[in-house]
């Protein structure tokens, strides 16, 4: 497969994005929809394919949900999957930042580790994918092994991580929407439980319940919805993916993702879909500071944290801050440690493991 032009990589990239939140595949046909999206930006002709999988706040293997192989060797992500069962399982455990997945990045200081990876992939000396973590341990590993060492820019490293976020996001509202299915419960009558519907003709809102009726709620929606539309326009456009993206928040407010639905006569709507993280429950933090703080126990950046939830950074620094200091840590590594000993304690309690 020759490589993707930049003008074929905008496009997939805003593909990737739109796949996330696109609700009308099944729910086993829109993980490989999801792929054939951003095989542009991964395929080097030895493979792509990726998984879903859960992972336990302590370290031992992944719950694998399911695989999919998108292009190459049926068993290029089987192998994957046995690469990283033949690694240390502390080290596995640990790689698991959202963002763009190389793997001579994640081995850099475990040389042994890369050399260990590449015996598993014939003509493979790298790989290039996407990763996504929740706060709930689910995410998606995709992956691409290459012929070269990979090197990116830290531009696009941005844009991965923005991609990641989107993709994370997806996932989760896709988890929530499936769960509302089988429990035959919502708690709004607007499609998929919306809390608001936006008609995209003239941004004006149809109709809005619960958390989005209050003004600055409203216009705080309608102002994304706005957003987002021109961000899909001009992001297929190489000059201005970067751009466009920037203004297309994963959440709004930390609150709502924003979706397309298609009523009986084929009218588009955009609907507001509660989708708030999940997070442990430290008592006495706000949701806000819960969703900032278990975020930056992940390792996120205060600009990617501010990305995935649609606020701005001086509110996550200021959220993060406050939210530490209820929680009576004062570095990194001590708010690490917290919200893994809290993440630990719900995981026993639910699973009686541990």
């Amino acid at each position: 497969m020759a490589r993707a032009t930049k003008r074929q990589e905008a496009e997939a990239t805003i593909a990737t994005v739109e796949a996330a939140y696109d609700l009308g595949p099944t729910d086993a046909g829109w993980f490989p929809r999801l792929l054939e999206s951003i095989l542009p930006l991964l395929d080097h002709g030895l493979g792509a394919g990726g998984l879903i999988a859960v992972k336990a706040p302590i370290p031992g293997p992944p719950t694998i949900e399911t695989t999919h192989v998108v292009s190459g060797p049926d068993d290029v992500i089987a192998r994957h999957i046995a690469s990283m069962a033949a690694l240390p399982v502390e080290q596995t455990h640990a790689q698991t930042q959202s963002g763009v997945f190389i793997v001579s990045d994640r081995t850099a200081n475990h040389p042994e580790m890369l050399e260990t990876w590449r015996t598993f992939f014939d003509g493979a000396k790298d790989a290039i994918g996407l990763m996504t973590v929740d706060t709930d341990g689910r995410g998606i590993h995709i992956l691409a092994p290459t012929p070269q060492v990979v090197e990116l820019a830290p531009s696009a490293r941005v844009r991965w991580e923005m991609m990641a976020a989107h993709v994370a996001s997806g996932v989760r509202l896709r988890n929530a929407l499936l769960q509302q299915r089988e429990s035959e419960t919502s708690a709004s009558e607007l499609p998929h439980g919306a809390e608001a519907m936006i008609n995209p003709s003239d941004f004006g809102v149809v109709e809005a319940v619960n958390d989005a009726q209050g003004n600055d709620a409203l216009r705080a929606l309608r102002e994304a919805a706005i957003r987002i539309d021109e961000s899909r326009a001009d992001g297929r456009m190489e000059e201005h993916t970067d751009a466009a993206l920037a203004e297309w928040w994963a959440l709004v407010r930390g609150r709502w993702s924003l979706v397309d639905w298609f009523d009986t006569d084929e009218r588009r709507y955009v609907l507001a879909l509660p989708n708030p993280p999940m997070v442990p429950n430290p008592r006495g933090l706000t949701e806000q500071e819960q969703q900032v703080t278990a975020f930056a126990a992940l390792g996120d950046r205060h600009k990617l944290i501010a990305y995935r939830l649609g606020l701005s950074r001086s509110r996550v620094s200021h959220l993060l801050t406050s939210g530490m200091r209820k929680l009576g840590v004062k570095t990194q590594a001590q708010l690490v440690e917290k919200m893994g000993a809290l993440a630990v304690a719900e995981y026993r309690k639910r699973t009686g493991k541990g």
